[in-house]
């Protein structure tokens, strides 16, 4: 009794497989649907910045690119990395760059021990 019990259960599920999905529409990653590639700005430990492992930056440097960038870019978004041996100071230097062109969507990623 049992046995029928169970295969009778297995032949509802499988037999009405196909209309218990549910289709979503759903964006493959969190830059999808029109938003701008986001600028990954990376400090090295001598306090060096990268944009986009291009450079190297100085700040008034880095300062004016941003500007054009938030003059070019719809949504302006910024990934500022640090290497593992970065010195702090010099990544809050680069943060408040990035702040002072009054970008709102920024990440910052930390990594411990990993070093590109």
């Amino acid at each position: 009794m049992l046995v029928l019990l169970l295969m009778l259960v297995m032949l509802v599920f499988t037999i009405d497989r196909d209309r218990r999905t549910i289709t979503t529409d759903l964006p493959l990653d969190g830059f999808s649907f029109g938003r701008s590639p986001a600028v990954t700005l990376l400090v090295d430990k001598s306090g060096v910045v990268f944009w986009n492992n291009a450079g190297p930056y100085a700040l008034p440097q880095l300062s004016s690119e941003l500007h054009r960038y938030v003059n070019t870019t719809k949504d302006p978004n910024v990934i500022i990395r640090g290497t593992s041996s970065a010195v702090w100071t010099d990544f809050v230097q680069v943060l408040d760059v990035v702040r002072a062109e009054n970008i709102k969507k920024v990440s910052i990623v930390t990594q411990p021990g990993v070093a590109p």
